[in-house]
């Protein structure tokens, strides 16, 4: 059986908020949590393969708000 699987690259956006760790991918505005970043990035990608099973393309294209964008690009680079 032939499929397709397509490549996805996502800005990712680490941050704290209270006691865990967010991960937020910035073109899908989805959000992973965890205690540390590896954590919440591996969350965030649990979240993105779900919004991708359910075949609704607004729930993977669904930019962040602005204020997050800016906060992108004021953010250092530790990738």
């Amino acid at each position: 059986m032939e499929h397709h699987s397509p490549s996805l690259s996502v800005r990712v956006l680490v941050y704290p908020e209270g006691d865990e760790i967010v991960a937020h991918g910035l073109e899908m505005d989805l959000l992973g949590y965890g205690a540390d970043d590896r954590t919440a990035e591996a969350d965030l990608v649990r979240q993105i393969s779900f919004a991708a099973s359910r075949s609704n393309p607004g729930l993977l294209y669904s930019p962040a708000p602005d204020q997050l964008l800016q906060r992108w690009g004021s953010a250092p680079n530790f990738g």
